[in-house]
């Protein structure tokens, strides 16, 4: 499990979270980026395709604070979806917002 895709900064109401990401190529965790779709939406987009079988899997990702400021909830992950044609971009939805409180 590699934790490289970050949401947020320390200075920011979201908050330092990590997302972790294990293998979804069959040889290793590849680089990815991160960003908020929606308030329980994060698109992940891979730098190379992805097998979308491994990729679409959901214990393949994991969510963890690093800090964030006041009371913080860490969503669960509901589920993971294609999110375009690129099959290098999947889409992790949240149970709950990104928020504090």
């Amino acid at each position: 499990m590699g934790f490289t895709g970050r949401l947020g900064t320390g200075n920011s109401r979201l908050g330092n979270i990590l997302l972790g990401v294990a293998d979804v190529l069959g040889y290793g965790v590849t680089d990815f980026r991160v960003h908020q779709v929606e308030s329980n939406k994060i698109r992940v987009k891979f730098d190379t395709r992805v097998n979308l079988v491994s990729a679409l899997q959901l214990p393949k990702y994991t969510l963890a604070v690093v800090s964030a400021p006041g009371p913080f909830i860490l969503p669960s992950i509901r589920s993971v979806i294609r999110y375009d044609a690129t099959e290098a971009s999947i889409q992790i939805n949240l149970d709950k917002n990104l928020t504090t409180g």
